[in-house]
């Protein structure tokens, strides 16, 4: 009892001298107004729930033990339902999952969902996208006008895209892979490198020879690029961010202004100087000739200043999801040697050892079909899409979403629905052979990241056969 009493008034006599000290007493007031703050602003803020945060840190801690955001995602998408808020850093960021959820939010919704801040990926890309968004954060007005332009290009030059993805595949075989038979070859360099000079003939009118040092440097600064953005998006919401994001921070800004625009606008010097104003062929010929005519000054995103930055995102974004799938096929291939010898065997049936293969080829070869799909769903490649803005108030699920909440769609939870895709863990091509075909194929939406907002969630389907007979001609020259 002495003890406990002795103890008692030693700990209250130091409290008391603690809170003598004025610059002591201050920082726990202000600590404890932070608290207080913080609390008062979850309590009344609007959002749907999700996990609890922390002050200043958010949700940061959990998304860290998870692993990802991807698998935090997912842990509490089985707590808090399909609609549910995280907060990093004081930035509050609304996660939809579930088939239902994603199509009630793009389609009932649609109108208040096509619009990308550049300040919902932080203060990196705010920097650099708020005079120039490129198209991924344009207005709607102008990403309206910017997307009917691509779809005219590829719609118009189309025709000639199947033999220059041939031709293409034949020198990526040629220059890596017939020299080092029985031998290690570096398949993520070459399927990168083939990948980008095919959208490099779409969008500019150039290809590169594989030696070219600008050319592979260019294509490891536009991963690095990736690479540090996905690293930096979250963290880069909190205080002091400039200083813990350190190295990487100096790699964004060394790979990004140094090089990577520089290059780029210098071939956009190329392309318009070897223009044809009449009749512009490419998707930047056609890009610079609209910044041209008068109707369009009023749109930014047609501005030369606008040019490196759109053909940027057409690099990244389009390169990177193709040899990404490549790359997932090959190793799902060759690590299952029955699906292999399947595969094999349909293309020889098919094409004979002398044919060259071709986009119609596709619909007479269920199993590479379904071996494509496979790969695709299962690999996951787009799994969150990059946060958009909500413009008006609206219901998903019967969840209130406030305007100007960050929305991110997670395109996994479809692709990994158990009710649609039994083991969704386990490669079974085999899933879209039998059962539900139509369904299995609705719901594989792994491109969901730009192509949703690209056309409609109707259509979305058509543009996920358009991506997989893509990637059969290039799969199915590989495998002749």
């Amino acid at each position: 009892m002495l003890n406990k009493t002795v103890c008692s008034w030693w700990t209250m006599e130091r409290i008391t001298d603690i809170l003598q000290c004025p610059s002591t007493l201050l920082l726990v007031l202000l600590a404890g107004l932070v608290f207080v703050n913080f609390y008062i602003k979850r309590a009344t803020c609007r959002y749907p729930g999700g996990p609890t945060p922390l002050p200043l840190l958010g949700n940061l801690h959990q998304i860290f033990y998870c692993g990802c955001l991807i698998k935090f995602c997912e842990k509490y998408r089985r707590i808090h339902g399909d609609v549910f808020t995280f907060e990093v850093g004081g930035k509050k960021r609304v996660v939809i999952s579930g088939y239902d959820a994603i199509k009630e939010l793009l389609m009932d919704n649609g109108q208040h969902t096509k619009t990308r801040s550049p300040a919902s990926r932080g203060k990196l890309l705010t920097r650099h996208y708020k005079d120039t968004p490129g198209m991924i954060y344009a207005s709607y007005s102008s990403y309206k006008r910017l997307k009917s332009m691509l779809i005219a290009t590829i719609k118009d030059e189309g025709h000639e895209l199947e033999a220059k993805m041939l031709q293409e595949l034949e020198d990526c075989m040629s220059h890596f892979i017939e020299p080092s038979l029985n031998k290690p070859v570096n398949i993520e360099q070459c399927i990168a490198l083939a990948t980008s000079n095919i959208i490099n003939q779409l969008t500019i009118g150039k290809r590169f020879d594989y030696c070219n040092q600008t050319f592979i440097t260019l294509q490891s600064s536009l991963q690095e690029y990736l690479r540090v953005t996905i690293q930096c998006g979250l963290v880069s919401s909190l205080p002091l961010s400039d200083a813990l994001l350190g190295p990487m921070v100096s790699r964004f800004n060394h790979h990004y202004e140094h090089f990577s625009l520089p290059t780029i606008s210098q071939l956009l010097k190329e392309v318009k100087s070897n223009m044809n104003v009449e009749g512009p062929h490419y998707v930047m010929e056609r890009f610079l000739a609209h910044s041209q005519r008068p109707v369009e000054i009023q749109y930014p995103t047609y501005s030369e200043a606008n040019a490196p930055y759109f053909l940027f995102q057409l690099l990244l974004g389009a390169s990177d999801t193709t040899s990404a799938a490549l790359r997932w096929a090959f190793l799902f291939i060759g690590s299952n040697l029955e699906v292999k010898l399947k595969v094999q065997q349909e293309i020889d049936d098919e094409l004979g050892q002398d044919r060259l293969p071709s986009f119609n080829d596709l619909q007479h070869m269920p199993y590479v079909e379904a071996v494509l799909l496979e790969t695709l769903r299962r690999g996951s490649i787009g799994t969150l899409s990059l946060p958009y803005t909500l413009t008006a108030d609206c219901v998903v699920k019967g969840k209130l979403i406030p305007a100007g909440s960050d929305l991110m769609i997670n395109f996994l939870s479809v692709l990994h629905d158990e009710t649609v895709f039994e083991q969704p863990l386990k490669f079974k091509p085999e899933r879209y052979l039998t059962g539900n075909i139509a369904l299995k194929k609705q719901r594989t939406i792994p491109f969901g990241i730009e192509i949703v907002q690209l056309l409609n969630f109707k259509v979305y389907a058509n543009i996920c056969v358009n991506k997989v007979t893509e990637l059969h001609l290039c799969f199915t020259k590989n495998h002749k």
